[in-house]
């Protein structure tokens, strides 16, 4: 089951809109395909949040709040190459795999660390990533986020768009 939600950034101070568009796509298992079509969105001012479960593991794609930022599409692509010659085999997991087992503890943990990616974008704040994968200033936008639901260790790595020269 995948979950879309929009909304438009409000100004809690005077009430106002501050013409901020977000995008926020959660599935209960692993990303579809089909979110691809949707990383046109920062090129028309919209914001495109994605949040996905594989087995026992939450993955929080980074942000894309600019034209240029890392899509979906970089996701997958970059996934696959780091998976090498098992890369068929993870293209086989991400079309057939069941929902996850999740509860309400994994979907809260999720849930805010979702929430604080958008506040921080809504907020102007670009939320540095930390672990040992990363430098400390690399931004929300440029990394991928994978949480072990079942210890809640959030370990963080550098994820950059595929150049177009890319085959």
């Amino acid at each position: 089951m995948t979950d879309t939600a929009t909304g438009t950034g409000t100004d809690t101070a005077t009430g106002t809109g501050t013409g901020t568009d977000a995008v926020c796509a959660v599935a209960d298992g692993p990303a579809p395909a089909a979110w691809t079509a949707l990383d046109t969105l920062p090129a028309r001012g919209t914001a495109w949040f994605r949040l996905a479960v594989e087995g026992r593991h939450g993955i929080l794609e980074p942000p894309a709040v600019h034209p240029g930022d890392a899509g979906h599409a970089d996701v997958r692509a970059r996934r696959l190459a780091a998976a090498g010659s098992g890369h068929p085999h993870l293209l086989a997991y991400w079309d057939a795999a069941p929902a996850a087992p999740t509860g309400p503890g994994d979907h809260a943990l999720l849930a805010a660390l979702l929430a604080a990616d958008v506040r921080a974008w809504i907020a102007g704040h670009d939320t540095p990533a930390t672990g040992d994968l990363v430098p400390a200033a690399l931004p929300a936008r440029r990394r991928l986020r994978v949480v072990d639901l079942d210890t809640a260790a959030i370990a963080d790595h550098a994820l950059l768009p595929v150049p177009d020269s890319a085959p």
